[in-house]
């Protein structure tokens, strides 16, 4: 009797115990092909805006493109940043980031790196007021070293923007 009970005992136990393990299974669903329908939006400053087939591009998507920097003292330093991920199906890599003498960028950190797609960055600017007598709007262009879809050597470009006003 006292074996049937310390055997019946110890099935319950390790039923049990492996009753509250749950398997686990992971699916892995492959990504479908990015097109204008299934993206943000193109912003109007990428020169893949419009496109239909975005297969095998890299897609830089800014969440701000814009920013304002407001009323500025001469001579004053202003940083900015412009957060990034790449919402395409293939690698990014950006070749040059171009700007006007006002404005430094980190191009020597996003240049030295490849996004894979779901993978982000940040350009980072600094502007420097001290040449500058009165406000404007500043672009900041992206090149990278993958080319548009459809095309056989024009590179993809990005731009983001900035404005300011200059207080003297």
């Amino acid at each position: 009797m006292i074996r049937a009970l310390t055997f019946l005992t110890l099935l319950t136990f390790c039923l049990s115990c492996n009753a509250s393990k749950k398997a686990t299974t992971t699916t892995f669903v492959e990504s479908p092909t990015p097109t204008a329908d299934t993206l943000p939006p193109i912003h109007e400053y990428s020169s893949l805006h419009g496109k239909k087939n975005l297969k095998g591009a890299p897609i830089m998507h800014f969440e701000e493109r814009e920013q304002d920097l407001g009323t500025v003292k001469k001579g004053e330093k202003r940083h900015l940043l412009y957060p990034f991920k790449n919402l395409g199906d293939t690698e990014l890599s950006i070749a040059i980031i171009t700007a006007c003498e006002c404005t430094t960028t980190n191009q020597d950190d996003l240049t030295a790196k490849t996004y894979k797609p779901g993978e982000g960055g940040v350009l980072k600017a600094t502007f420097d007021s001290s040449e500058k007598d009165y406000g404007e709007l500043i672009d900041i262009e992206i090149i990278l070293n993958q080319i548009e879809p459809g095309t056989d050597d024009i590179p993809i470009f990005e731009k983001v923007y900035y404005k300011f006003e200059i207080e003297k």
